[in-house]
């Protein structure tokens, strides 16, 4: 089942490692009327994505629902290949990740979930 038409909250959290090879988590966040909130310990610009989840979510799911679903998909059963779209619950995610990083897929989306609950944002853009 898909998103609803209506108000979505869309999460994207992306693994990522500088041009000078400096690694890092960016994590951006999207609500219906609210600015753009932006985590990010790599500023944008030329770096290469390690691993990624996007992530639509009702405006009204909490965030331990929106645990529970990516622990269920991280708990689910194997995939064959990757990238892989999984939706339920009116939530949907898509997950990828480098070949190097593929053996351990399962941990690597717990560990970027965590970033969905950092307390503050390091930057807020409109």
């Amino acid at each position: 089942m898909a998103p609803p038409a209506g108000r979505v909250s869309s999460y994207t959290v992306q693994r990522v490692v500088s041009h000078r090879g400096l690694p890092g988590v960016n994590a951006f966040r999207r609500r219906p009327g609210q600015p753009e909130e932006v985590y990010v310990e790599v500023p944008p610009g030329g770096n290469a994505v390690r691993s990624y989840f996007d992530l639509e979510v009702p405006d009204d799911a909490s965030l331990a629902d929106v645990f529970a679903f990516v622990d269920r998909v991280a708990g689910g059963p194997s995939v064959a290949s990757l990238p892989i779209t999984v939706s339920a619950h009116e939530m949907t995610l898509t997950f990828s990740c480098d070949l190097a990083l593929a053996p351990a897929w399962r941990e690597e989306l717990r560990d970027l979930a965590r970033y969905l609950s950092l307390p503050t944002p390091q930057r807020v853009v409109s």
